[in-house]
């Protein structure tokens, strides 16, 4: 599954390339995201929960962060596994930071395969919408962390779940719109 996202934060670009350094902080923006250990050098251990609906997966895995100052871009590599459920998750991750106004434009390129349970989802589109509103949170979760450092102040703390049911709700209806949009073309 292909997913290309680009989202704008207010933060100079200086301000989020130096945050996006630490994978910790990352991960505290993402939904469901927690980063457990390291190797001390660019290997993250953690874990990604998912709640679609009644349908809820605990990914434990581990990712690869590669950055690139000069090009102010990234590389990250993860894969994980739900023991409980069987479903295995790989993602491939490049993202770019580009400054615009004084602001900060972030570019995303993920490609990422599912097998077992959690991959049912992906074949209806239910996964991408969900990718979606993921990445929505995450550049809201960034935001809120970002400004206050930019300003100066301490850094806030940010809401990283998403109701299941909350999910599921605007998962289906973001699905149901493109399927309406689709037909009556």
């Amino acid at each position: 599954m292909k997913i290309q996202q680009e989202f704008t934060i207010s933060v100079p670009c200086e301000v989020a390339w130096d945050f996006f350094q630490d994978l910790r902080q990352i991960a505290s923006c993402i939904p469901g995201g927690e980063i457990t250990g390291d190797d001390g050098l660019n290997t993250y251990y953690g874990k990604v929960v998912i709640r679609i609906g009644s349908f809820g997966a605990t990914f434990d895995g581990e990712a690869k962060l590669e950055n690139s100052a000069d090009s102010r871009s990234g590389q990250l590599q993860c894969k994980g596994v739900d023991k409980r459920g069987g479903s295995r998750s790989r993602m491939s991750m490049s993202y770019e930071l580009f400054e615009v106004d004084g602001k900060t434009r972030v570019a995303i390129d993920a490609d990422v395969t599912l097998s077992g349970a959690i991959a049912q989802f992906g074949r209806t589109g239910l996964m991408l919408e969900t990718a979606n509103i993921i990445i929505s949170e995450f550049s809201k979760n960034l935001e809120q962390k970002l400004r206050p450092l930019a300003e100066g102040e301490p850094e806030m703390e940010v809401r990283t779940e998403i109701s299941g049911i909350s999910l599921l709700f605007r998962s289906l209806s973001a699905w149901i719109k493109k399927m309406i949009s689709r037909n009556s073309k």
